[in-house]
């Protein structure tokens, strides 16, 4: 079966491209091995940071999932073993989009 073309203007490497964080998104934090730690709800506040219990002030804003589990892992390294932390978007919120 062919596969159908994207319409126009449509760039498909835009479809891969990873979401960026924002005030007022909504995520999730896990952390693999102490889910004490693990927050189910977390909301990126309006200067673009999320605190987390025994880490701190994180920015968010501009940052990937990725990023942001990246830098609470570094964090926890001082006080987890080869910490594990998956950030998830729960509702986002800080970009909008018009049909």
């Amino acid at each position: 079966m062919a596969e159908l073309p994207f319409p126009p203007g449509v760039n498909p490497a835009d479809e891969t491209r990873p979401y960026i964080l924002g005030p007022k998104d909504k995520i999730s934090i896990l952390v693999f091995g102490d889910e004490s730690l693990s927050m189910p709800l977390v909301q990126v506040n309006g200067g673009g940071q999320i605190d987390v219990p025994m880490v701190g002030e994180i920015e968010a804003r501009g940052q990937t999932t990725t990023q942001v589990a990246r830098a609470i892992e570094t964090r926890l390294d001082a006080i987890l073993k080869q910490p594990q932390v998956s950030v998830n978007i729960v509702e986002p919120l800080s970009q909008s989009v018009t049909v």
